[in-house]
């Protein structure tokens, strides 16, 4: 049964036609315009072109004024034996010093060390650490024309020259060409200055100095080895020749009394079967024994026959007062170059080309955005 009445069907139309009707949904468009933005770049074609030339313009003048860096290299890798024959045999010549058939601990250790300098592992690491010594680099720059110019042509102050002195020390060093958990096979020496001929020069010059100086050092220590195994073997002697003296002085007391006991006895003649093995004073020999053993030993020159190792001791210092140590003239090299050291073909820095055209996507991309950003602008104030 339908209730409706028509009253009720006239308010429900009244209802719903005072009700709102909904407007569509409306979406951004975040759609770029590809054809507004090419013609907004076109308008702004100026701009963007001057922008490149200028930033271009920038760049060639750094790359034509930035201060050149040149680095002269070569590669060194551990002498070959030939390379130090001349050291190593002399240095073995020595061995004989340092071995015999009661060798103590003392003389072993002292043989190790010798040999241990004169390995090629040893000197070329001497060689690497004195090349990478801050020390170093700054002892031979102090001395060296090319820095001295340097200095002397910027009229440079005590701080300026510590400042200039810890610069050109950082240009120099050798570095090793092993990844991590490997053995180096080489190592590369590098100096870096301002020049072409000026890395090459103060290169070859460093790499003389720092070999003289590996020279020097491990001829001096291998000489304070030697001279101070000679010190301890006079040390030695002068205790055995004492104790030699001793002995000799007590045996001439013990024969000196036996001859007073014996001339006082009137023993002219030994006792026959007489042991005499417990007794203080050899009376068993007579008066005339006594007396020729008392001569003997006044006479006596020889102390070896109451210390035996001076005969050894003594044979070492006769032969280390001929052969004092390590001529320093001897010649040896430390290292061996694999790489010449060579002129510099190219300069590491600046990289004019790479410059030049960074320059120049850095001031496109500048122009470019001068013009978008302006573009935007004048859109929002319109």
């Amino acid at each position: 049964m339908n209730n409706k009445t028509p009253q009720h069907d006239l308010a429900l139309h009244a209802q719903q036609s005072n009700m709102a009707v909904p407007y569509p949904p409306h979406y951004q468009n975040d759609e770029i315009d590809l054809v507004e933005l090419v013609k907004t770049l076109w308008q702004g074609k100026l701009t963007i072109l001057l922008s490149t030339v200028l930033c271009g313009l920038i760049a060639v003048g750094y790359a034509l004024w930035a201060p050149e860096v040149w680095t002269a290299k070569a590669r060194i890798i551990e002498a070959k034996t030939n390379d130090y024959t001349e050291l190593s045999t002399t240095v073995n010549a020595f061995t004989p010093v340092f071995t015999n058939d009661n060798e103590n601990e003392s003389q072993a250790n002292i043989s190790a060390i010798l040999i241990k300098e004169v390995q090629a592992s040893t000197l070329f690491h001497h060689f690497i650490d004195a090349y990478n010594s801050s020390i170093n680099k700054e002892h031979f720059l102090t001395q060296n024309a090319l820095f001295q110019n340097y200095v002397a042509e910027k009229k440079l102050n005590d701080e300026a020259i510590t400042r200039a002195l810890h610069d050109w020390s950082e240009n120099i060093s050798a570095t090793s060409n092993a990844k991590r958990g490997t053995k180096a096979d080489f190592y590369t020496l590098s100096f870096n200055s301002y020049s072409q001929e000026t890395s090459y020069q103060l290169l070859k010059a460093y790499s003389s100095y720092i070999h003289n100086l590996v020279n020097n050092e491990t001829i001096s220590s291998i000489n304070s080895i030697i001279n101070g195994y000679t010190r301890e073997l006079t040390a030695q002697y002068d205790m055995l020749s004492n104790k030699a003296q001793r002995s000799l002085m007590l045996e001439k007391s013990k024969a000196s009394i036996a001859l007073q006991i014996t001339a006082n006895a009137q023993l002219k003649q030994p006792l026959a079967n007489y042991n005499n093995n417990n007794d203080l004073f050899d009376v068993a020999l007579g008066e005339n024994a006594n007396k020729a053993k008392l001569d003997a030993l006044n006479n006596l020159k020889d102390l070896t026959l109451f210390e035996p190792d001076l005969i050894t001791v003594t044979s070492k210092l006769d032969f280390l007062s001929k052969n004092t140590g390590i001529d320093k003239d001897i010649h040896f090299q430390s290292v061996r170059y694999i790489d010449e050291i060579a002129m510099p073909l190219s300069r590491d820095k600046p990289k004019r080309a790479l410059i030049t055209v960074l320059g120049v996507l850095l001031g496109g991309m500048l122009g470019v955005a001068i013009v978008l950003i302006r573009h935007t602008v004048r859109k929002y104030n319109a």
